[in-house]
């Protein structure tokens, strides 16, 4: 029972990880693509 109980709390913090990790690439990918070009060459 407490393998389980393992094996669902990693699963649910690696969940977590991948969507904070989504939701910032979807953000900065945003960001930059609101950018004008001259800022782009810049912010990389």
């Amino acid at each position: 029972m407490s393998l389980l109980l393992v094996v669902a709390g990693i699963s649910m913090f690696v969940g977590a990880t991948l969507g904070a990790f989504t939701m910032d690439t979807l953000h900065l990918k945003r960001k930059i693509d609101a950018a004008p070009p001259s800022r782009n060459v810049t912010a990389w």
